[in-house]
């Protein structure tokens, strides 16, 4: 359900966070992943721009474009790097 989205949201912003004990960034991205494929839009906005700019991911333009889409529907912000892209 939506909880266990937002809890995979914050589990991967303690997995990204640089100076976070629990720093694992294959786990963070694993978990932004599943937020973001669960609807959460926050989670597909920090997705999409991490894959837009290469950061700690491969860089995949089509893979950002795509998040970044699904996080434009509820915010505006999504839709500036959308079309930044």
């Amino acid at each position: 359900g939506s909880g266990l989205i937002e809890a995979r949201f914050w589990q991967a912003r303690i997995f990204l966070a640089e100076r976070s004990p629990l720093h694992d960034r294959q786990l963070g991205i694993r978990a932004l992943t599943q937020a973001a494929d669960g609807g959460h839009s926050h989670a597909a906005l920090l997705l999409g721009t991490m894959l837009a700019s290469g950061d700690g991911v491969g860089r995949d333009l089509v893979a950002a474009r795509r998040y970044l889409q699904r996080a434009a529907t509820k915010l505006p912000e999504a839709q500036e790097a959308l079309q930044k892209l």
